[in-house]
C-alpha cells in the first residue's frame, strides 16, 4: 500500500496508513512501526533522488550546455535572489 500509494503521489492515503498503522501496533510492536517508517523514508529518498536527475537532465537538453549534470553553478552562480533585487 504504502509502495503504490508513494508511486501514485497520493500522499494523504500514505499519510492516514501510518496513522492507522501506529495506533495498531503502539502497544505491541514499535520495532514493526519503525521499519515501515525507514522503507516510507528510503521510498521518499529515491523519489527525490530520481526527480533531481531528471530536472538536470531537462536542464541540459533546455540549455544545450555541457556541464555536469549534478553541478548546478554555472555561469548565472553569482546571480542570488539578492543580487537580482538589487539590480531592479
Amino acid at each position: 500500500l504504502v509502495d503504490l500509494s508513494v508511486e501514485q503521489k497520493k500522499m494523504h492515503v500514505v499519510k492516514e496508513a501510518l496513522h492507522k498503522f501506529r495506533a495498531l501496533c503502539s502497544q505491541t510492536n514499535q520495532a514493526s512501526l519503525e521499519e515501515v517508517s525507514n522503507h516510507l523514508l528510503g521510498l521518499a529518498e529515491a523519489a527525490l533522488a530520481h526527480a533531481i536527475k531528471d530536472t538536470a537532465a531537462d536542464r541540459q537538453l533546455l540549455l544545450g550546455d555541457d556541464t555536469d549534470a549534478g553541478d548546478l553553478e554555472g555561469e548565472n552562480a553569482a546571480e542570488t535572489p539578492e543580487t537580482l533585487v538589487l539590480e531592479a
